[in-house]
This record gives C-alpha cells, structure tokens and sequence, in this order.
C-alpha cells in the first residue's frame, strides 16, 4: 500500500510504502478502531480480507445501520 499526503497544489509532502498496518506508525489503527466501535482484531481480520479502505468503508455503514435502528 502506498501512503501520499498531498500539500497545497497536490504537491507530494510525504510518500509511505506500507506493506502492513503494524511496519508503520502513519495510522493510529487503535483510535481508529474505537471511533468505529470495533475490536482491533476484528478489524485487523477485515483489513486483511478486504484492504483499508473497504474495512473503514464496511464498518461505517454498520455504524450507520445501527444508528439508524436506534
């Protein structure tokens, strides 16, 4: 996976090469995880099977879901 943030202009202002979430302290996975309400490992597994992005997306519409029971 690769990490671009991105200044004014989309000028590159830091470029990351991650292989997995653990190799790099970019992301803080455990304020992730508690701002989706999930456990880390759970979503460690979700990460795996479903990239980065799919997981955040995957989680968020859960969360949505049960808001929207309640």
């Amino acid at each position: 996976m690769k990490i671009t943030i991105s200044g004014v202009g989309n000028v590159p202002l830091v470029v990351s090469h991650v292989k997995t979430l653990e190799e790099n302290d970019l992301i803080n996975i455990s304020g992730l995880c508690r701002a989706l309400g999930v456990p880390r490992a759970s979503f460690l597994d979700k990460v795996a099977s479903m990239g980065l992005e799919g997981a955040i997306r995957y989680y968020l519409t859960e969360q949505r879901q049960r808001k929207i029971k309640t």
